[in-house]
C-alpha cells in the first residue's frame, strides 16, 4: 500500500512539471520583471542601459493627477459594467431556468456573445457607434428620438466615450454571468424551492430571501472573476476611443501601454503595473473575506 502511494505521489509531480514550467515562465518571471524594472530608470531604446531609483518611480506616479483619474475611470468602468452584468445576467438566468422547454437552446443563444473575441466585438461596436454611419443613431433617429443621426457623438464625447465601452462590455461578457448564475439556480435542492412553493411564497421574496442568500457564494466568485477582468480591460476601450477624447476613457491598462510603447517609460508603466495589480489583489481578498464572513455567519445560525 505504501508503494502503490508513493508511485501515486511520484506521477502527481512528474504530470505538474508542464504546468509548474508554463506558471514559471508565463506568470511568475514576468511578474518579478515588472516589479524589478519598477525600481529603475530603464532607456527604453537601450534597455541594458538602466539606474536604480529607488521608490521614485512610484512616488511619479502617486503624484500625477491623471494616474488618479485614470483609476476612477477604471472604478467606474468596473463598478458600471460589473453591477449592469450582474442583474441583466441574473434576471436572464432566472428566465431561463423557468422554461419549462429549450432550456439549453436559450443558453445557447445567450452564449453565443462569449464566443467572440473581444478586439472583434470592440471593431463591430465602433461601426454601431459611429456618429457618422452607427447603427444606434440611424436607429435613433428614425425613432425620432433624435434629430440628426450624427446627434450623439458616442465615441467623440468626453463623457459618453466610456458609456460606450460599458455598453459593449455588457454586451459581450453578460454571458459568462449567465453560465455561473444558471448553474448556481440548477445547483440549489429543490426542497427548499418547493416547501416556499407550498408555503405560498411569492416569486419575489423567493428570490431574494431564498436563491439569493443560497447562491451568495457563486455570486461572490463571479463578481470577483469579472471584476479583475473589467479593471484589466484593455482591446475594448483601445479599439472603441483609444482612451480619448483628452483621456477621458483613459483606464489603468491603456495607461500602462502608453507609457510603455509610446512614451517608452520602462520604470513608471512598470510601477504603474505593480501599484495595479496590489489593489486588484486587494479588492479580490476583501471580497474573499466577505464571502468568508458570510458564510462563518450562516454557519453559526
Amino acid at each position: 500500500m505504501a508503494t502503490i502511494n508513493k508511485e501515486r505521489q511520484f506521477y502527481g509531480l512528474v504530470f505538474t512539471i508542464p504546468a509548474t514550467i508554463y506558471m514559471g515562465v508565463f506568470l511568475i518571471y514576468p511578474l518579478c520583471l515588472v516589479l524589478f524594472d519598477s525600481f529603475f530608470f530603464i532607456d527604453a531604446m537601450d534597455p541594458t542601459i538602466s539606474q536604480f531609483v529607488g521608490s521614485e518611480n512610484y512616488s511619479e506616479v502617486l503624484s500625477n493627477d491623471r494616474f488618479w483619474t485614470t483609476v476612477g475611470n477604471t472604478l467606474m468602468f468596473t463598478c458600471l459594467a460589473v453591477v449592469c452584468e450582474f442583474i441583466f445576467g441574473f434576471l436572464i438566468a432566472l428566465a431561463i431556468t423557468s422554461l419549462k422547454f429549450g432550456q439549453q437552446l436559450a443558453r445557447t443563444l445567450f452564449l453565443l456573445p462569449l464566443m467572440i473575441a473581444p478586439l472583434v466585438a470592440a471593431m463591430a461596436w465602433r461601426f454601431i457607434f459611429s456618429s457618422e454611419f452607427g447603427l444606434l443613431n440611424w436607429t435613433l433617429f428614425h425613432l425620432g428620438i433624435i434629430d440628426t443621426p450624427s446627434a450623439i457623438p458616442w465615441l467623440n464625447s468626453a463623457d459618453l466615450s466610456i458609456i460606450s465601452a460599458v455598453i459593449t462590455d455588457i454586451w459581450l461578457t453578460t454571458p459568462f454571468i449567465v453560465l455561473i448564475m444558471v448553474a448556481g439556480l440548477q445547483s440549489l435542492p429543490k426542497e427548499v424551492t418547493e416547501a416556499a412553493y407550498v408555503d405560498g411564497v411569492g416569486w419575489w421574496k423567493e428570490v431574494f430571501h431564498i436563491k439569493l442568500p443560497m447562491l451568495r457564494p457563486v455570486i461572490a466568485v463571479a463578481v470577483v472573476m469579472r471584476m479583475i477582468d473589467a479593471a484589466r480591460t484593455f482591446d475594448i476601450i483601445w479599439i472603441l476611443t483609444g482612451g480619448g477624447p483628452r483621456f477621458s476613457s483613459e483606464v489603468l491598462s491603456t495607461q500602462i501601454y502608453r507609457t510603455l510603447t509610446r512614451y517608452g517609460d520602462v520604470g513608471i508603466s512598470s510601477a504603474t503595473a505593480v501599484l495595479f495589480t496590489l489593489g486588484l489583489m486587494l479588492v479580490s481578498a476583501l471580497v474573499f473575506k466577505v464571502i468568508t464572513s458570510g458564510n462563518s455567519q450562516t454557519e453559526a445560525k
